[in-house]
């Protein structure tokens, strides 16, 4: 019996992540001032930012699809000795787009984030 084509089936059959052939930029800004910026590329594309002014929140964006632009985002604070978290998916159509967390429905964010995409 040939394994090829099985081997070829096999390869069809395996998940497939996002992998941006070029690193994906994003800017975080926090009340109208730039706080973050950081580029995503890589077989399973994560970043990790705290803010500067908001003390036990960190904000996590995760790369779903590189073009159009679809991120997951996840907000978690430590409040009152609980861990509250935040989630929700941003989809930027271009460079120049811009997204407010707090626009996510279902979603309740506690830091009023915008995400842009650089031009």
């Amino acid at each position: 019996m040939k394994l090829t084509p099985l081997l070829f089936v096999a390869a069809l059959a395996a998940p497939l992540s996002a992998v941006a052939a070029e690193p994906v930029s994003i800017d975080i800004y926090a009340t109208g001032v730039l706080k973050h910026s950081v580029a995503l590329s890589s077989a399973h594309p994560t970043v990790t930012v705290t803010h500067p002014t908001v003390p036990n929140t960190t904000l996590e964006l995760s790369l779903i699809a590189p073009e159009p632009l679809i991120l997951d985002v996840k907000e978690e604070t430590l409040a009152d000795g609980k861990m509250v978290e935040a989630e929700g998916r941003v989809k930027l159509l271009a460079p120049g787009n811009s997204f407010s967390v707090s626009d996510i429905q279902g979603a309740n964010f506690h830091s009023p984030y915008v995400l842009t995409r650089p031009q």
